[in-house]
This record gives C-alpha cells, structure tokens and sequence, in this order.
C-alpha cells in the first residue's frame, strides 16, 4: 500500500510519525526491516533524518547501509546502494515523486510511506498514486 504524509515541509514530528508507522508495519508484516530510501547518503548527516533515528544509527547507515535497533533493522536505500533481500515498507523522506516510485518497484517492499517537502511534491506525488494519508493536515 501507499502511504503519505499531507503537511510537506522540514517537520520533525512527521518524519518521526511517519517512521514509527514504518516500524508498526514491519511488525505487522513480520519483516523486521524498514527500508530508508533517500537521494544520497549525504541525507544522512541532515539534522531531521539524524533526530529521527540518532546519530549513531545514522553514522552506522553511512557506513555499513543497515542498523539494527531492537530487533529491528533499517536498510539504507539510494540510487547507488541497492538492498539486496530487503522485505518490509519503506520510508521514503524529503525525496522527488519520481523517487518515490522507483522505491515501489524495489523488490521486497510492501508498502511505501511518502514525507513530502514541498506542497508541489505532494500534489504531484496524488496524481500518480492512490496514497492514504497518515493523518489530516493540521489547519
């Protein structure tokens, strides 16, 4: 399934709302795994992506493209790092629309979980997609 997040922009709490559904899926699926796909590991050393999942997870992803936390592993997802066996959602940050689709096709996952940016992303993001939202736009 397709899944988004309808306020775009640079907020903390969607992200982290958005990677606990990942989480709460993977235990649903009983996958164990959340796919983290992003433009580039450089997206890593972001200050959102580091206060959702720490810094030492995030230092881990950049070099070894997986940590385990509690039972749990996030594999690192770009262009250039492939996640060979991956089963399980992915969470799919701050990236284009196009981006978004092409981590649909990865083999292995079952549902994806869009944070848009921009408001322009998001609406591009609908058109494509029959995506469910998370939970309604704060007014």
């Amino acid at each position: 399934m397709l899944y988004h997040i309808e306020k775009p922009g640079p907020y903390q709490e969607e992200l982290v709302e958005a990677l606990k559904f990942c989480i709460a899926l993977s235990h649903k699926r009983k996958t164990g795994e959340v796919l983290l796909a992003l433009t580039g590991k450089s997206q890593l050393s972001t200050s959102l992506i580091q206060g959702a999942l720490g810094l030492g997870a995030t230092k881990k992803l950049k070099k070894d493209n997986r940590v385990d936390m509690s039972g749990l592993s996030i594999v690192l997802w770009t262009k250039r790092v492939a996640a060979t066996g991956f089963s399980g959602p992915a969470l799919v940050p701050h990236v284009a629309p196009d981006l978004a689709e092409m981590v649909a096709q990865v083999p292995g996952v079952t549902d994806v979980v869009f944070v848009p940016w921009r408001q322009e992303e998001l609406e591009v993001y609908l058109s494509q997609n029959e995506s469910t939202p998370l939970r309604k736009k704060a007014a």
